[in-house]
């Protein structure tokens, strides 16, 4: 198999290690497929993920160069379906959705930060994480800590995205309309919500 990445001008074919690798036995639907490519925020590498690690429904991220060479990062488990992989602000983390967890993968291994996350998106100081659950608008720390409703009415495509100055949020909503919250400025409506949760 051949992975091949528009750069500029050029045209590069990549050997993508092991992709062509498929085991004697292997049923088709579980041979090794790269998918869901993602820039690293210098422009300089490409995370994807690898479906069927070992002839099994196994995932795993995987780091290419613009140069060639592919790494793997971090093992995913079984990760369906995966959510595209989402760099982090310095390029040293990985965040992605899948199975019903929202994970951070660390190039080591993998951090569980909440259940049922999808779409994450980190903040530009790289400290906290919007991501949808059914339809409600959460952000929780990189750490795992402090997840916290920030609004609710999203449709069931909503991608959140931070403003550049980390203050604000944007989704779209099930209403049809695009809104943008400020996750600090925490609403009457917001909070009565929240309660409501955890009573």
């Amino acid at each position: 198999m051949r992975l091949l990445l528009g750069l500029g001008a050029a045209l590069l074919a990549l050997g993508v290690a092991g992709a062509q690798d498929v085991r004697a036995g292997c049923s088709p639907s579980l041979a090794p497929r790269d998918g869901l490519p993602r820039w690293s925020p210098d422009s300089r590498q490409i995370a994807f993920v690898r479906r069927g690690i070992g002839c099994s429904p196994r995932s795993a991220v995987f780091i290419v160069g613009r140069g060639g060479g592919v790494r793997f990062f971090a093992n995913g488990g079984s990760l369906e379906p995966p959510s595209p992989p989402a760099w982090s602000p310095d390029g040293t983390r990985i965040a992605l959705s899948s199975g019903g967890r929202l994970v951070v993968m660390n190039g080591r291994g993998l951090d569980e930060l909440a259940t049922g996350g999808l779409a994450p998106a980190w903040s530009p100081d790289g400290r906290r994480i919007a991501f949808r659950r059914g339809d409600e608008l959460r952000i929780v720390d990189v750490d795992g800590s402090n997840e916290r409703l920030v609004a609710r009415g999203l449709s069931d495509f909503a991608v959140p995205l931070w403003s550049s100055d980390g203050l604000e949020l944007v989704y779209g909503g099930a209403d049809g309309d695009i809104h943008v919250v400020a996750p600090d400025v925490e609403s009457a409506d917001t909070a009565d919500r929240e309660d409501e949760n955890l009573d």
